[in-house]
């Protein structure tokens, strides 16, 4: 067991001996009652991967609020919060692979409460991005009118008299990052540190979720139309995070998955936990990261059954774990596959997507599905790749192996992998980002792809 999270399980088993009063935190009357009464809210903060094109992506946290159960929001009773002073600019970046950062504690009165709020900075230095192709240089972002306000993270939980309570903000860059095109360079302080069908078909054509169960914020509710991009070259920042309990009623709540490959051939490669509802028929990525001196680690992860394990790299066939079981206060692993095989045969897929209504801009994340077949726990339809669209354009490009996934049943012995079904099939999927933007999808056969740029994904209306 990676010595990270062998760490983790045992400050959590500390914590389920009954941990109580905190640091950092101040704010309403709530926050100051040291009571038998009152329990302990820590907050932590992790990310999921990036576009490769992101070298550092820095958000600047001010403070978070918790709104306490039966009080009214509307005239701003209830709230409790975090303050972090002064603020801190953190690079999300550096949180992958079960790397989190402590953002305070707070005491609260013994009760339920209902959601928290998210206050980023609002300075032209707060909220930045460095590319890879520029380094050392910041790039300020523009946020949603939506966000400016703090961003409302609906998580109702209950603290306890005398328990600790532990939430892990999963702030995914690759969802939160929108750029506009090509954006304005603007030197900062250097911070240290469808409709349409192509080829053939799928089975069926499953409708994707880009959400984490309703934990995920993607869709800021009060965009407005300046938001889109127009001529604003900088890059929008629309913050996608999910909440994850860690610990709840002072016991763990989360559990970890963590491997290792055989040579360099992995490193870079994106490792995800994803479920797939056959019920509702939607495919939601739990966490992701990306391998690094041919190691990972996600953690934590939401407790579940009949996960998939995906693991998938330009230029390599894909990898399917299909039954992977997480319990709270577990850590699987580390999970070895040798070392990843390099794709045969692979296409571009790339075009525009269009969405309902043009003027609320064209940012969307466009995922590519893929059925791999059907397993213990029913079928298995996995997301392959991802990308952001530009806000201004629409442009997608992605990498697709025309090779089969390569799939096995997970378990600690020997996996035996064999070749998953609808080699080169796959659903594209756009979601777009807003509200009026809407969603899309393209079934495609990669093997029989056209001209570069073909492909239309166009927003059901």
């Amino acid at each position: 067991m990676p010595g990270s999270l062998r760490k983790r399980l045992l400050v959590l088993a500390m914590a389920a001996l009954g941990a109580c009063g905190g640091d950092g935190g101040s704010g309403g009357p709530d926050a100051t009652a040291v009571s038998s009464g009152a329990g302990t809210l820590s907050v932590k903060l992790t990310d999921a991967p990036a576009a490769a094109e992101h070298a550092n992506v820095f958000v600047t946290i001010e403070r978070i609020r918790v709104h306490r159960a039966g009080t009214d929001d509307a005239a701003g009773a209830g709230w409790s919060e975090i303050v972090l002073d002064p603020p801190r600019k953190i690079d999300l970046l550096t949180l992958r692979n079960g790397a989190t950062v402590a953002l305070g504690e707070l005491q609260l009165a013994e009760g339920g409460y209902t959601q928290l709020r998210l206050v980023l900075g609002q300075g032209p230095a707060d909220n930045t991005i460095v590319l890879a192709s520029n380094p050392g240089v910041e790039i300020p972002m523009r946020m949603p009118t939506g966000v400016r306000d703090g961003l409302k993270l609906i998580h109702p939980f209950r603290v306890g008299a005398g328990e600790t309570v532990e939430l892990t903000l999963d702030f995914d860059a690759a969802r939160s990052v929108v750029m506009s095109g090509t954006p304005e360079i603007v030197p900062l302080k250097p911070t240290p540190q469808v409709s349409a069908t192509t080829g053939g078909e799928m089975v069926s054509k499953p409708a994707i979720a880009a959400d984490d169960s309703g934990q995920r914020v993607n869709k800021p509710a009060t965009a407005a139309s300046t938001d889109s991009g127009g001529a604003d070259p900088r890059p929008l920042l629309k913050p996608s995070i999910a909440v994850i309990p860690t610990i709840s009623d002072g016991m763990p709540a989360s559990g970890a998955v963590a491997g290792a490959f055989d040579d360099d051939s992995a490193n870079g490669a994106t490792v995800s936990l994803q479920a797939y509802d056959a019920v509702n028929d939607t495919v939601v990525v739990k966490r992701s990261t990306v391998v690094d001196g041919r190691r990972w680690a996600l953690d934590p992860v939401p407790p579940g059954s009949g996960y998939q394990l995906v693991i998938a790299k330009t230029g390599y066939r894909t990898v399917v774990l299909t039954g992977v079981d997480v319990a709270a206060g577990a850590a699987i692993g580390p999970v070895s596959v040798g070392a990843l095989e390099a794709a045969t045969s692979l296409r571009a897929a790339s075009g525009r997507f269009d969405p309902a209504d043009g003027s609320a801009g064209k940012d969307a994340r466009v995922r590519a599905l893929q059925r791999v077949g059907a397993g213990a726990d029913g079928e298995v339809v996995v997301e392959v790749a991802a990308t952001m669209t530009p806000v201004a354009t629409g442009a997608f490009a992605l990498t697709l192996p025309v090779d089969a996934a390569k799939v096995a049943r997970f378990a600690a012995s020997p996996l035996a992998f064999a070749a998953g079904a609808n080699a080169a099939r796959y659903l594209l999927e756009a979601d777009g980002l807003g509200d009026s933007t809407g969603d899309g999808v393209l079934t495609l056969d990669a093997v029989s792809v056209g001209q570069p740029g073909s492909l239309a994904i166009t927003a059901r209306r």
